[in-house]
């Protein structure tokens, strides 16, 4: 069921995704941007950049090399918060008991 367009992408792929002060959220399948729809706003949001797909991976591979959170968000001019997201997210439930040879292995996985 379409909510609406994408501000974003233009795309019609848009779902409910529950309301803010009375005021429907729409959520875009696509890129995954949200917003509030608004009778008659003409806002555009020209500050909103998706994040290319190739700097999850790399965040990840520098994190795990041994730097920083911070640095890492720093060389990809990402937020420190997000390469935490995406660590937690492609580490999650992973026990270390076949040592770094088995992260190794599921960090080639999870780029296929």
């Amino acid at each position: 069921m379409s909510a609406g367009k994408c501000r974003i992408c233009a795309s019609d792929s848009t779902l409910h995704n529950g309301s803010v002060k009375g005021k429907p959220k729409i959520k875009c399948k696509e890129c995954g941007f949200q917003s509030v729809l608004s009778e008659g706003e003409e806002r555009v949001y020209a500050n909103f950049k998706p994040c290319p797909t190739w700097k999850r991976p790399a965040a990840v591979l520098l994190y795990s090399c041994g730097l920083s959170l911070s640095v890492t968000s720093k060389i990809l001019k990402v937020g420190t918060t997000t390469v935490q997201r995406w660590v937690k997210k492609l580490f999650a439930g992973i026990h270390v008991s076949g040592g770094l040879d088995y992260l190794i292995d599921k960090f080639h996985a999870s780029l296929l």
